[in-house]
């Protein structure tokens, strides 16, 4: 709709009241009104078409954030020269680990778990390849990883292997002996310190 007066002309509808400089020319006139009301149906047809995509993306973080809170949450500590003992919530003293205090008072405490290599090298190497140290063939601490992987049956140090050398054929009959004197000395529970716990279990919930 085009009004048109002294101090100039009016365009109103879709786009509401805009100011339009006075045209004497009836054709221009109506060719200014249809230039507008184009720009505001292409704007309305823009708005539109990101309308589901706005959508779409306020669903997908308002999920995110609803799964989050619902989701398990892991916390590893990995440090060098760090034992279990070391800890607050595992008995520890000489260090206090107040964090540690409170997420194990709020989630799973690991009580008998243990490593296959409690060095440092070996730790970062299980964490940053996913596989054990028989597996990545980071075994020795301060040493560089084995190009392949660690075969038992081909290591000249196995037992087995150790039977065909006879330097060592005496050393194996001695060391079944006295293995197995040593083993029975233990008894059932084995040795024990002082940060030892007195029944461990496989897991506790708090």
């Amino acid at each position: 709709m085009l009004r048109h007066g002294s101090r100039g002309s009016k365009v109103t509808g879709l786009l509401g009241r805009r100011a339009v400089p006075p045209l004497r020319d009836g054709r221009a006139r109506v060719g200014v009104a249809k230039a507008l009301t184009g720009k505001a149906v292409i704007r309305s047809r823009i708005t539109a078409m990101n309308k589901p995509l706005l959508i779409a993306v306020l669903l997908t973080l308002l999920a995110g954030r609803a799964g989050a809170a619902d989701a398990p949450h892991v916390v590893v500590f990995l440090a060098d020269d760090l034992g279990w003992g070391d800890c607050s919530p595992y008995g520890g003293k000489d260090v206090p680990t107040p964090n540690m205090v409170r997420l194990a008072a709020d989630g799973v405490t690991l009580t008998h778990a243990f490593v296959a290599s409690p060095s440092c090298t070996p730790s970062r190497a299980a964490r940053l390849t996913g596989l054990d140290p028989m597996r990545n063939g980071a075994m020795l601490n301060h040493a560089r990883p084995a190009e392949e992987l660690f075969d038992l049956n081909a290591d000249p140090w196995e037992l087995k292997n150790l039977a065909a050398d006879p330097k060592h054929a005496g050393r194996l009959k001695t060391l079944r002996t006295d293995l197995d004197a040593w083993m029975k000395a233990q008894g059932d529970e084995g040795r024990k310190t002082e940060r030892a716990l007195p029944n461990p279990q496989p897991m506790k919930k708090k």
